[in-house]
């Protein structure tokens, strides 16, 4: 299991989650740990092709935030059904 030793959070959670960076549109589709650092591996589409990029956890939770999909106080999922 993959989880901040700071804030606790554990992220499980973002497994499945739909986020957005650079313009592109990703699916979380796994967790890993690189080098001591929580990883998530997403999909997307480019150009066709499924590509798959990695992207630290920390990242993509900042991201969801900034987007206001989820809350951190609870790790509550906001808009999401």
């Amino acid at each position: 299991m993959l989880r901040d030793e700071v804030t606790g959070v554990d992220y499980q959670f973002l497994l499945g989650k739909v986020f957005r960076l650079q313009d592109q549109v990703y699916i979380a589709s796994a967790l890993s740990c690189s080098d001591g650092i929580d990883v998530v591996r997403a999909t997307t589409q480019m150009h066709g092709e499924d590509v798959m990029r990695c992207f630290p956890a920390h990242l993509v939770v900042e991201h969801l935030v900034y987007d206001e999909e989820i809350e951190l106080g609870d790790v509550g999922l906001v808009g999401w059904g």
